[in-house]
């Protein structure tokens, strides 16, 4: 089971791939990261900002209740920007 040590907004001191779309988390960028610990492994998981805030409405657009999931399953990144797509077409038509 997955525990988080802690999170915070920081300030990319070098370049990053976001957990959720996998693009780019460009130096000077400010961005989400988690410390997590799992079976004696301790890492940092990275995300934008954006892409962080916009994971609950992914769980809703993928039908999945977001209390099944277990701290934060990571999506496939192709599944995750073609969300981000689909809801860019729906404001952009709204």
């Amino acid at each position: 089971m997955i525990t988080t040590l802690g999170e915070k907004i920081v300030v990319a001191r070098k370049p990053h791939s976001c957990g959720f779309c996998g693009l780019a988390i460009a130096k000077g960028d400010k961005h989400h990261t988690q410390r997590n610990a799992d079976d004696g492994h301790i890492w940092t998981w990275r995300a934008h900002i954006e892409c962080d805030a916009k994971y609950p409405a992914y769980l809703e657009w993928c039908g999945i209740e977001a209390h099944w999931v277990d701290d934060y399953e990571t999506p496939p990144h192709d599944e995750f920007r073609a969300f981000l797509a689909d809801q860019q077409t729906e404001s952009e038509t709204a």
